[in-house]
């Protein structure tokens, strides 16, 4: 006897008894159950979209949260651009602190100009990458990041990666907020060594 069911409608039935705080982990589960199928002959791929930013910056957020200060929060705005999607980091109050990611333009050339940067592409690592950062980052960034990172202001970094789906999964997402943490405490003892230096002379 032929099976009837539909399960794509009784697993949406299902899922508004879901908390919500399972629903990400679950949709990873799924994700990856459904990868073979996607790729197959003649498929379309398919492409990055805000729901996938959605769930790799709140994996994000839960991860970085642990190094912030209990009164700051993490806000996020993207652009998926053909080659490269941005996403920006801010730092509101909690409070004051958007859960949900908010599409933005970006001119990443005019970003690029202004922090006098420029990406490449490194035969040798096989990635795209910044070049030409300042002498005090540069060593630092090329050990403790996956992802592109240039810094706004004191308020503001810009994550950028190529708009491949897997840059952006959220098992991804933990590793890049250690690494940011990593980065910005290795970049603040620096920089204070070297006015330590200046103050001495």
């Amino acid at each position: 006897m032929e099976n009837s069911i539909d399960y794509q409608e009784a697993i949406k039935q299902e899922l508004q008894y879901i908390p919500q705080a399972y629903l990400a982990s679950l949709y990873q589960i799924i994700a990856l159950m459904a990868q073979p199928f996607k790729h197959g002959e003649g498929e379309a791929t398919e492409k990055l979209s805000k729901g996938i930013l959605q769930v790799y910056a709140d994996k994000f957020r839960k991860g970085f949260s642990l190094m912030m200060r209990q009164e700051l929060g993490l806000d996020f705005s993207f652009q998926i651009q053909e080659q490269f999607t941005i996403l920006k980091l801010t730092f509101p109050l909690l409070e004051a602190q958007n859960d949900e990611i908010i599409p933005e333009e970006f001119d990443l050339d005019q970003i690029c100009k202004t922090k006098q940067v420029e990406i490449i592409y490194s035969e040798e690592q096989q990635k795209y990458v910044l070049h030409n950062l300042q002498e005090a980052e540069s060593e630092i960034q090329d050990k403790h990041s996956e992802k592109m990172l240039i810094f706004d202001t004191l308020t503001g970094i810009y994550l950028i990666e190529t708009s491949q789906i897997d840059n952006w999964q959220a098992e991804n997402a933990s590793n890049d907020a250690r690494n940011l943490a990593a980065l910005m405490l290795l970049a603040l003892d620096k920089r204070q060594k070297i006015h330590q230096t200046d103050y001495s002379l």
